[in-house]
């Protein structure tokens, strides 16, 4: 380990004679700073859901698909900042102007890569400081997702709900897709469900998911496991894609307090009567 003291600002090259030359070394820079920005996928929110109109993406993107980044900074006043996508080696993928600027955030509509990469933000300050910055998380696109639209999941015993969600493909021709539900309560079915489906681009699809009346387990969640897998004509086998887990929250409490209510009015109603 080696403590660098007041460096320089630019290109830093390190020469050591004390390791050997015949493996090749990762080197991870650590410092420490007074100024924070961190930077994350965004997607847009249909209907505007908050007030911003998009949400952090949790899964991996879509390749070829139009996302946001949502970069923040701390303790700083900056009149300049652009963001850069960049390989694993560090050499810079697209560089991007930003579509919102102001003191608080920096939003940034960006095409997903066929390839890994990380964020990068570099900023200007007003005495021309230029500070840079790269998100630890390198980000790999996918080319199959699946986007669970009306969640959170939340229902009572013997109530049924809709899990609706949209199947999206980055191929550009027809697609086999084998679509494999699971809940870890086997609530949906013991071997859960199965479907092969065809479309291309994208498609929608809906299923239902219910809270058995004579629910008495101990449980307050269960989780709901979609697996994607496509479909190879060579060696006519499914091979994994892509997967997303959904949780179920039980409202275990509300049906007893239902019928608790309804038997103290009825109660109630009887004494009114007979008196």
């Amino acid at each position: 380990m080696w403590k660098i003291l007041q460096p320089s600002v630019g290109a830093w090259r390190l020469t050591t004679s004390q390791i050997s030359q015949v493996y090749n070394y990762n080197v991870q820079i650590q410092g420490k700073s007074s100024i924070v920005c961190s930077s994350s996928l965004q997607k847009d929110m249909e209907g505007n859901v908050d007030s911003n109109g998009y949400t952090e993406l949790t899964t991996e993107p879509l390749i070829d698909s139009d996302l946001l980044i949502l970069t923040t900074c701390e303790n700083v006043n900056f009149t300049y900042a652009n963001i850069s996508l960049i390989n694993q080696s560090g050499q810079v993928i697209e560089i991007y102007s930003p579509l919102k600027i102001d003191q608080l955030d920096i939003v940034t509509k960006i095409r997903v890569p066929q390839q890994a990469f990380r964020i990068q933000t570099i900023i200007q300050l007003s005495d021309g400081t230029r500070i840079q910055r790269i998100e630890k998380q390198l980000i790999s696109p996918t080319m199959f997702t699946i986007e669970l639209l009306n969640q959170p999941y939340i229902l009572s015993i013997g109530e049924t709900i809709q899990m609706n969600y949209t199947l999206k493909s980055s191929l550009s021709e027809q697609v086999n897709i084998r679509l494999q539900i699971r809940d870890t309560l086997n609530l949906i079915d013991f071997n859960g469900t199965d479907k092969n489906l065809t479309f291309t681009n994208e498609t929608s699809q809906m299923d239902l998911f219910t809270l058995p009346a004579n629910f008495q387990q101990n449980s307050i969640s269960d989780m709901i496991i979609f697996t994607l897998s496509t479909y190879n004509s060579k060696t006519n086998k499914f091979s994994y894609a892509n997967d997303e887990v959904a949780l179920v929250y039980f409202d275990i409490n509300s049906s007893s307090i239902s019928r608790t209510t309804f038997y103290f009015i009825f109660f109630f109603y009887l004494l009114v009567f007979f008196l």
